[in-house]
Protein backbone atom coordinates (compact mmCIF):
# COMPACT_ATOMS: atom_id res chain seq x y z
CA UNK A 1 0.00 0.00 0.00
CA UNK A 2 1.50 3.42 -0.58
CA UNK A 3 1.07 6.80 0.96
CA UNK A 4 -1.57 8.17 -1.03
CA UNK A 5 -3.59 5.13 -0.54
CA UNK A 6 -4.70 4.95 3.45
CA UNK A 7 -7.38 3.20 5.00
CA UNK A 8 -10.19 5.17 5.45
CA UNK A 9 -11.95 5.09 9.21
CA UNK A 10 -14.08 3.21 7.73
CA UNK A 11 -12.11 0.32 6.23
CA UNK A 12 -9.80 0.54 9.17
CA UNK A 13 -12.90 -0.41 11.27
CA UNK A 14 -14.14 -3.02 8.94
CA UNK A 15 -10.69 -4.83 8.99
CA UNK A 16 -10.65 -4.47 12.37
CA UNK A 17 -13.97 -5.99 13.26
CA UNK A 18 -13.45 -8.60 10.06
CA UNK A 19 -10.77 -10.54 11.86
CA UNK A 20 -13.60 -12.50 14.67
CA UNK A 21 -14.94 -13.59 11.05
CA UNK A 22 -11.68 -14.35 9.35
CA UNK A 23 -10.89 -16.72 12.44
CA UNK A 24 -14.65 -18.71 12.26
CA UNK A 25 -13.34 -19.14 8.12
CA UNK A 26 -10.02 -20.95 9.82
CA UNK A 27 -11.65 -22.96 12.18
CA UNK A 28 -14.05 -24.12 9.51
CA UNK A 29 -11.39 -24.72 7.24
CA UNK A 30 -9.77 -26.91 9.73
CA UNK A 31 -12.76 -28.80 10.32
CA UNK A 32 -13.02 -29.66 6.89
CA UNK A 33 -9.96 -30.70 6.86
CA UNK A 34 -10.24 -33.12 9.91
CA UNK A 35 -13.46 -34.77 8.05
CA UNK A 36 -11.41 -35.16 5.02
CA UNK A 37 -8.64 -37.18 7.64
CA UNK A 38 -11.29 -39.05 9.25
CA UNK A 39 -12.77 -40.25 5.65
CA UNK A 40 -9.73 -41.22 4.35
CA UNK A 41 -8.86 -43.08 7.60
CA UNK A 42 -12.17 -45.09 7.63
CA UNK A 43 -10.82 -46.35 4.02
CA UNK A 44 -7.52 -47.50 5.85
CA UNK A 45 -9.48 -49.32 8.93
CA UNK A 46 -10.82 -52.03 6.94
CA UNK A 47 -8.04 -53.13 5.11
CA UNK A 48 -6.35 -53.12 8.81
CA UNK A 49 -8.66 -55.21 10.25
CA UNK A 50 -8.89 -57.70 7.13
CA UNK A 51 -5.46 -58.07 6.83
CA UNK A 52 -3.66 -61.10 8.99
CA UNK A 53 -0.44 -59.53 8.81
CA UNK A 54 -0.92 -55.94 9.22
CA UNK A 55 1.69 -53.80 6.95
CA UNK A 56 3.60 -51.43 8.69
CA UNK A 57 2.56 -49.14 5.30
CA UNK A 58 -0.99 -48.92 6.62
CA UNK A 59 -0.30 -48.12 10.45
CA UNK A 60 2.17 -45.30 9.32
CA UNK A 61 -0.92 -43.31 7.82
CA UNK A 62 -3.30 -44.34 9.97
CA UNK A 63 -0.62 -43.00 12.95
CA UNK A 64 0.21 -40.17 10.62
CA UNK A 65 -3.55 -39.14 10.52
CA UNK A 66 -4.68 -39.36 14.12
CA UNK A 67 -1.29 -37.04 14.79
CA UNK A 68 -2.83 -34.24 12.15
CA UNK A 69 -5.93 -34.56 13.40
CA UNK A 70 -4.60 -34.00 17.27
CA UNK A 71 -2.70 -30.79 15.54
CA UNK A 72 -5.73 -29.91 13.71
CA UNK A 73 -7.77 -29.92 17.06
CA UNK A 74 -5.25 -28.19 18.77
CA UNK A 75 -5.19 -25.32 16.25
CA UNK A 76 -9.17 -25.21 15.92
CA UNK A 77 -9.23 -24.76 20.30
CA UNK A 78 -6.56 -22.01 20.29
CA UNK A 79 -8.39 -20.36 17.66
CA UNK A 80 -11.59 -20.70 19.67
CA UNK A 81 -9.94 -19.01 22.58
CA UNK A 82 -8.37 -16.23 20.38
CA UNK A 83 -11.97 -15.70 18.61
CA UNK A 84 -13.61 -15.83 21.97
CA UNK A 85 -10.86 -13.53 23.40
CA UNK A 86 -11.79 -11.21 19.85
CA UNK A 87 -15.31 -11.29 20.60
CA UNK A 88 -15.79 -9.73 24.05
CA UNK A 89 -13.41 -7.52 22.94
CA UNK A 90 -15.73 -6.31 20.24
CA UNK A 91 -18.46 -6.38 22.14
CA UNK A 92 -16.97 -3.99 24.62
CA UNK A 93 -16.09 -2.06 21.73
CA UNK A 94 -19.36 -1.68 20.22
CA UNK A 95 -20.84 -0.62 23.66
CA UNK A 96 -19.03 2.34 23.18
CA UNK A 97 -21.47 3.46 20.34
CA UNK A 98 -24.09 5.17 21.74
CA UNK A 99 -26.82 4.41 19.34
CA UNK A 100 -28.66 1.46 19.77
CA UNK A 101 -29.35 0.92 16.37
CA UNK A 102 -25.46 1.23 15.47
CA UNK A 103 -24.57 -1.25 18.03
CA UNK A 104 -27.09 -3.70 17.03
CA UNK A 105 -26.44 -3.62 13.21
CA UNK A 106 -22.07 -3.99 14.09
CA UNK A 107 -23.00 -7.25 16.62
CA UNK A 108 -25.55 -8.77 13.66
CA UNK A 109 -22.76 -8.15 11.35
CA UNK A 110 -19.27 -8.97 12.49
CA UNK A 111 -20.22 -10.99 15.80
CA UNK A 112 -23.51 -13.19 14.53
CA UNK A 113 -22.18 -13.33 10.72
CA UNK A 114 -25.95 -11.86 8.84
CA UNK A 115 -25.93 -10.31 5.95
CA UNK A 116 -27.34 -6.30 5.14
CA UNK A 117 -30.44 -8.23 4.34
CA UNK A 118 -31.02 -10.54 7.17
CA UNK A 119 -30.44 -7.67 9.39
CA UNK A 120 -32.72 -5.32 7.71
CA UNK A 121 -35.50 -7.88 7.82
CA UNK A 122 -34.88 -8.47 11.35
CA UNK A 123 -35.18 -4.51 12.26
CA UNK A 124 -37.66 -3.62 10.00
CA UNK A 125 -35.43 -1.20 7.75
CA UNK A 126 -34.58 -1.54 4.29
CA UNK A 127 -31.26 -2.48 3.12
CA UNK A 128 -30.31 1.26 2.17
CA UNK A 129 -30.53 2.54 5.91
CA UNK A 130 -29.19 -0.85 7.23
CA UNK A 131 -26.06 0.23 4.41
CA UNK A 132 -26.10 3.93 5.67
CA UNK A 133 -26.35 2.73 9.86
CA UNK A 134 -23.88 0.79 9.11
CA UNK A 135 -21.48 2.94 7.33
CA UNK A 136 -21.89 5.76 10.37
CA UNK A 137 -21.28 3.32 13.11
CA UNK A 138 -17.76 2.43 11.51
CA UNK A 139 -16.80 5.78 11.40
CA UNK A 140 -18.30 6.14 14.90
CA UNK A 141 -16.20 2.79 15.67
CA UNK A 142 -12.87 4.10 14.86
CA UNK A 143 -12.98 7.00 16.75
CA UNK A 144 -14.30 4.96 19.95
CA UNK A 145 -11.24 2.88 19.61
CA UNK A 146 -9.03 5.74 18.84
CA UNK A 147 -9.96 7.62 21.79
CA UNK A 148 -9.91 4.64 23.99
CA UNK A 149 -5.93 4.02 22.74
CA UNK A 150 -5.49 7.30 23.82
CA UNK A 151 -6.89 7.10 27.13
CA UNK A 152 -5.49 3.85 28.04
CA UNK A 153 -1.87 5.57 26.72
CA UNK A 154 -2.19 8.27 29.47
Amino acid sequence: MTETEELTPQKQARNHLSEYQAIGEKILKLKDTIGQIRAQLEQITPVLVQDKIQSSHNNDQMAEGIVKIIDLEDQIQELNQDREQLRTVYLSEIGYLSNARQRAILKRKYIFGMTSFEIAEGMSLTTRRVNQIHSEALELFDESIKLQFTEEKA
